[in-house]
């Protein structure tokens, strides 16, 4: 578990399930957690459009105020969360809120001299 310094501001609450990722709590009772994987790709998306890191922040407040519990994941296929599933929760992963927000980031894979 790490203290993300985004959320200074909100409560962070002990998941013992959940060793290696973040629960925080907001003053409304909203609940979200913040994967390590989750986290990485949401710097890259601050390295890369600082003008809009803000922005997905909010998109992050919005939807966990709308879902109450929100699993922020970098794996929406296999988070690595452990949620109950008797528990409402929504699963995002930072396309989930990007692309909300029309930001995108054009993903460049080598492909060498040979491509078609």
């Amino acid at each position: 578990m790490k203290n993300y310094p985004e959320w200074n501001d909100r409560k962070v609450l002990i998941d013992l399930r959940n060793k290696f990722c973040t629960l925080y709590k907001n003053d409304d009772g909203s609940m979200f957690y913040i994967e390590p994987v989750f986290y990485a790709q949401l710097q890259h998306f601050h390295d890369l459009v600082p003008s809009r890191y803000l922005d997905i922040l909010k998109e992050m407040d919005r939807v966990t105020k709308k879902y109450k519990l929100v699993v922020f994941t970098g794996d929406d296929e296999e988070p690595i969360t452990f949620v109950d599933e008797n528990v409402k929760h929504v699963v995002l992963g930072i396309h989930d809120i990007t692309d909300r927000l029309e930001i995108y980031i054009e993903e460049k894979n080598f492909q060498g001299d040979y491509t078609d």
